[in-house]
């Protein structure tokens, strides 16, 4: 299936029959999405771009005790039903 989807012939057929999602905007710039369930599927994990934040850390060392840092960060919500028919 990898080699297939490396070169682009996947079929609806591939899909069928799956339980479960990963849905990636990341690669076109997105970063936060509300993923939608399709049936018969039953969860779904969205991942969106990668990004640097700032983030507030203790350093022993600073007059406050803290500090700013670079630090990676994705979104990736997950979306699951509870109740199956």
């Amino acid at each position: 299936m990898r080699e297939r989807s490396d070169q682009g012939k996947l079929t609806a057929a591939d899909f069928e029959s799956s339980t479960f999602s990963i849905s990636s905007v990341g690669n076109i710039g997105g970063t936060y999405f509300v993923p939608t369930i399709l049936r018969p599927q039953v969860a779904i994990m969205a991942i969106g771009k990668a990004r640097k934040i700032a983030k507030y850390v203790e350093d022993s060392t600073k007059e406050d005790g803290y500090k700013f840092i670079p630090a990676d960060t994705v979104s990736a919500p997950q979306v699951y039903i509870i109740a199956i028919d």
